[in-house]
């Protein structure tokens, strides 16, 4: 019958597969559960991100952007104006659209609107999260004079005193000692840094406390300037879209109308200039002929009133008008000679670069003159659109020498074709004045004075006509751009960051606990729970124990039968019947990694289990290096099996019979002797087990730690069963798979493993173990260092 009892258990091989389902895969029932013993983890974080974003949300402010739209070349004047005075036009490079967004930005544009706007004063309170700006409602305005470098973007307190008086004050910090001076509303204030006036405005409070800072120029253009962006509405249009985003859209909508009216403006007086130029030319020659003029009208008024002449006959008119004729051609060529002059002592002087005259504006056609002149204007704007530092501006000097040569010598031909012809005028004038001279010599001079005062008088209204379409064309131009719409607001940048600074503070509130969580887990080393257990053995799991603490006793189930713990080493006496593949293994040495890991602890409670079935237990110390069995029980190590091998005491004496307190036979370790891993070794030991398996029904053997000596080695092929036992939180699994491969490459039988002193409720492990602390000359003084769980265990 118990033969087949055996064949039973042996028909069902006890293995990992068998005992308990394949969990190797992901569970995330486990992982659940150890993301909620970690909840304070998750409530902290999330109480610690959602925190900084209330804070971060506070001092949140809005993101506005300013957008207005110009319309590049939508002012141009019409053909009938631009036909009024030939070169006086706007040259084209102003019209190049990339040229006008590079001048949209220029520091001297940006400079000009900067002043429209009075922003040099930035005035804005301070609270506990932010700083609110109050640009357009400030109640106080400064108006600032000599300012102090020193003092610039400094920041200052205003505070109302009693409606008629303030004070200003700045607090010590590195650039300056601390500064306080009292004022009265609408009196210039004097300092060493700064004079100003400060005026009430409409939103002005009594008691108001505000900050204000001086702004420089400087600061405002390069605070403004990279904010500016350009773009073309569309890819073939015209269009230009001008846009800034800030936090104060007032000030971003007043400046970007002041940019766009300054920029209209700067190119309204671009077109302007040449006009402005010829009006100068005129005025000069105007001032020279209007003395000449009235020197010919006082002589020949003089001389009517001398001769009392009223009229010439036809004869005389006739040679009269031919001289006329040709001092007029005379006249002309002399205001063609001006401005010739006035080009060659403009390339003589080679005075600072500026746009010249052009000739067709005077009558003077050289298509040779004319083209060099054109390109020496459009160089010389080209030059000016440059810096000394970019690599163009040499080559534009270098351009402008040799136009300077070419224009010389073009001047010298002209001069020469403006000689020939002035001499064929002068040849004929003689002609027509040797005519006149047979008329009388006083009708003569009659002629002289009126034909010189009709000389000066026609250059006189020539020049004046030439003046009037000057100012006629400079009073006609229209910028070339028009202002399509003027600066709003148009949108809102920054309107979800508070959302998302709430989701991403939510979100890492729930990430950053779960990857600690999971770091925590993958980087612990040591065996906490079963799945470690059937991961790491190639062995049985055949059962686990839970934590006992120092108010259970020192053999628990025999006290309290009933616990959990009891029905634990039921479970766990049941399951070593499939490992020894035998009905009852009477025979079981227990063995572990390193010492502390609750062996001894198991083989007392172990043993009292057995012993609950009525049939003769004992229980054998075999740790002949560090026994603790003696120690647990409060009992003198005198006697145990070592005398019994070297024959001092009988078998019979050395077992410790059973009492009240315990009901299992012991037989105690002894003397220890200074060859334990012989004495293990010896045939007498083989004798002493085998009377001992005689005699009792189950014989449970306390062995050294595996892990630490081979004495284990010895015992188990006479044992029915291998009892290993690790200890969650405590034993190391490098160490605990090195040691279990290592049996099982050894080809140890019948083993099965056992996790002790499992706590649901701990998470914490400790990672200290030593290979020292079961050796010779150590083993018994070595205390064991893990002092997180005061308990039982530590006493082996």
């Amino acid at each position: 019958m118990e033969t087949n009892n055996n064949n039973q258990y042996q028909n069902y091989p006890l293995s990992n597969s068998d005992m308990e389902e394949d969990e190797s895969g992901f569970d995330i029932i486990e992982w659940l559960f150890k993301i909620l013993r970690h909840w304070y983890l998750f409530v902290i974080a999330l109480a610690i991100s959602l925190s900084i974003s209330f804070i971060a949300n506070r001092t949140w402010k809005p993101s506005y952007q300013v957008s207005a739209r110009v319309i590049l070349g939508g002012g141009q004047a019409s053909a009938s104006q631009q036909m009024v005075m030939q070169g006086v036009n706007l040259n084209m490079a102003y019209k190049n659209n990339d040229n006008q967004m590079i001048m949209f930005t220029s520091n001297d544009l940006v400079e000009r609107a900067i002043n429209k706007i009075n922003a040099n004063v930035d005035y804005y309170t301070t609270g506990h999260f932010k700083v609110s700006n109050l640009y357009g409602y400030a109640p106080i305005e400064i108006k600032g004079d000599n300012i102090s470098d020193a003092v610039s973007g400094l920041e200052f307190d205003f505070r109302d005193i009693d409606g008629v008086t303030y004070e200003i004050a700045h607090q010590k910090d590195k650039q300056l000692d601390e500064l306080r001076y009292t004022g009265r509303y609408g009196s210039l204030l004097n300092t060493p840094y700064f004079s100003v006036v400060v005026n009430k405005t409409d939103n002005f409070e009594p008691r108001k406390k505000i900050n204000f800072a001086f702004l420089s120029n400087a600061y405002l253009i390069d605070y403004f300037t990279p904010r500016i962006s350009l773009s073309f509405v569309t890819q073939n249009s015209t269009v230009l879209a001008v846009s800034l985003v800030g936090t104060v859209y007032q000030r971003d909508i007043d400046f970007l109308n002041a940019l766009c009216d300054e920029f209209l403006l700067d190119n309204l007086n671009r077109k302007n200039e040449e006009a402005n130029r010829t009006i100068s030319f005129i005025d000069k020659q105007l001032s020279d002929i209007s003395d000449s003029l009235r020197t010919s009208e006082s002589h020949l008024q003089h001389f009517r009133k001398a001769n009392q002449i009223l009229d010439l006959n036809a004869y005389g008119s006739t040679i009269l008008g031919h001289l006329t004729s040709y001092d007029e051609k005379r006249l002309q060529y002399n205001l063609k000679e001006s401005y010739l002059n006035y080009l060659a002592d403009y390339i003589k002087k080679n005075v600072n670069n500026q746009e010249l005259l052009t000739p067709s504006s005077l009558g003077i056609v050289d298509p040779v003159l004319t083209g060099l002149l054109t390109q020496y204007n459009e160089t010389i704007r080209k030059l000016l659109q440059t810096t000394p530092q970019n690599p163009f501006y040499a080559k534009y000097q270098e351009e402008l020498n040799k136009l300077k040569g070419s224009l010389t010598d073009a001047l010298r031909n002209v001069r020469a074709a403006f000689s020939i012809e002035k001499k064929d005028i002068d040849t004929q004038s003689r002609k027509a004045s040797g005519q006149l001279a047979t008329l009388p010599d006083i009708e003569t001079q009659m002629n002289s004075f009126e034909r010189q005062f009709k000389m000066n008088d026609t250059y006189y209204t020539y020049l004046l006509q030439k003046r009037a379409e000057a100012q006629i064309q400079r009073a006609s131009n229209v910028p070339d751009n028009t202002i399509l719409e003027r600066a709003r607001m148009i949108s809102i940048t920054n309107g979800g960051d508070k959302k998302k600074s709430m989701m991403m503070a939510l979100a890492l509130g729930l990430i950053i606990p779960l990857l600690i969580i999971i770091l925590k887990e993958y980087l612990k080393t040591k065996v906490m729970d079963k799945r470690d257990i059937e991961k790491l053995s190639p062995f049985p799991y055949i059962g686990s124990l839970p934590h006992a603490t120092h108010d259970d006793a020192t053999i628990t189930v025999l006290k309290r039968p009933k616990s959990a713990i009891a029905e634990a080493y039921r479970m766990v006496r049941t399951r070593i019947k499939f490992v020894s593949r035998q009905m009852d293994a009477s025979c079981v040495i227990v063995t572990s990694t390193e010492s502390g890991d609750g062996k001894t602890h198991f083989c007392l409670n172990y043993a009292s289990m057995c012993a609950m079935t009525g049939e003769p237990t004992i229980l054998v110390d075999m740790d002949l290096r560090k026994p603790s069995v003696s120690k647990r029980l409060s009992l003198e190590n005198e006697t145990g099996i070592t005398n019994c091998m070297l024959g001092q005491v009988s078998l019979d004496d050395a077992i410790i019979k059973k009492s009240p307190e315990i009901n299992f036979d012991l037989l105690l370790a002894g003397t220890i002797p200074p060859n334990p891993g012989e004495m293990i070794r010896s045939p007498k030991l083989l004798e002493l087990i085998n009377e001992l398996k005689m005699r009792y029904h189950y014989v449970i053997i306390d062995t050294s730690p595996v892990g630490i000596v081979s004495d284990a080695y010895p015992l188990a092929p006479i044992s029915d069963c291998v009892i290993y036992i690790t200890r969650s939180r405590k034993t190391n699994k490098k160490f605990f798979k090195s040691v279990i491969n290592q049996l099982k490459t050894d080809r140890m039988q019948h083993v099965g493993v056992v996790l002790n002193d499992i706590d649901a409720n701990t998470g914490g492990y400790g990672y200290n173990y030593s290979y020292q602390r079961y050796g010779y000359g150590t083993y018994g003084n070595n205390p064991v260092t893990k002092d997180y769980i005061k308990d039982y265990y530590e006493e082996e």
